[in-house]
């Protein structure tokens, strides 16, 4: 996915690789032209038919980190094209409606979270939005920090604009209670306006996380 970019079209299917040697995970089809061969699942550039990404089925040694087969072969494969509003084809084995909820739910619950777009290479922050109205990504903030000291330096100078806005009778930053010159958003006074500089950077998390609070 670094190096080609796929259309806005891919589809997902399997194909029996012609073979009759010895292979703990060699397989008989019987509708399949070749009959003996190694299958492998792939997902294909439905305009130009490259193969984008592919794995080979092991039969019971497959190893589907607990998700059901068919879909572990379209999450893996999905994975780093997630948010890019590409559709996918696949025939009935593939698809459940299990599936198709976690596909689905995961763009739509990203937008009640603040959400990240990275530069894959880097994983630096180029964008952020707390709680989009519309779909940005699906790298969601979960709200944990590591920071140089410098962080201080531009806490004060946040703190020091607020105070001078609130004073200056800023309609942005004033509140009724005036509390607003006193409260300081990481996500909104820092991550905002430092990403796309080239000083904020993604770590993604492989566990689960949720807030303590409701998103709202």
């Amino acid at each position: 996915m670094d190096s080609y970019k796929p259309v806005s079209y891919v589809a997902i299917d399997e194909q029996l690789s012609a073979f009759r040697g010895r292979c703990p995970f060699r397989m008989y089809i019987l509708n399949k032209p070749a009959k003996y061969g190694i299958k492998i699942v792939m997902m294909c550039d439905v305009e130009t038919n490259y193969m984008i990404n592919a794995i080979s089925y092991l039969g019971l040694n497959t190893q589907t980190k607990g998700i059901p087969l068919a879909s572990y072969f379209v999450e893996e494969f999905t994975r780093n094209i997630q948010g890019t509003n590409r559709n996918v084809t696949m025939d009935t084995w593939f698809t459940s409606i299990p599936l198709a909820e976690k596909l689905f739910a995961t763009r739509q619950q990203a937008q009640q979270y603040g959400c990240i777009v990275e530069d894959k290479n880097t994983h630096k922050i180029v964008h952020y939005v707390e709680k989009p109205s519309t779909f940005v990504s699906q790298i969601i903030n979960c709200g944990i920090y590591l920071c140089s000291l410098d962080v201080f330096t531009f806490l004060a100078t946040v703190f020091k604009q607020k105070q001078q806005d609130f004073y200056n009778g800023d309609e942005q930053t004033v509140d009724i209670s005036g509390s607003a010159k006193d409260c300081i958003s990481l996500e909104q006074d820092i991550v905002t306006p430092l990403a796309g500089k080239g000083k904020v950077y993604v770590f993604h998390s492989t566990r689960w996380w949720s807030q303590i609070k409701t998103a709202g």
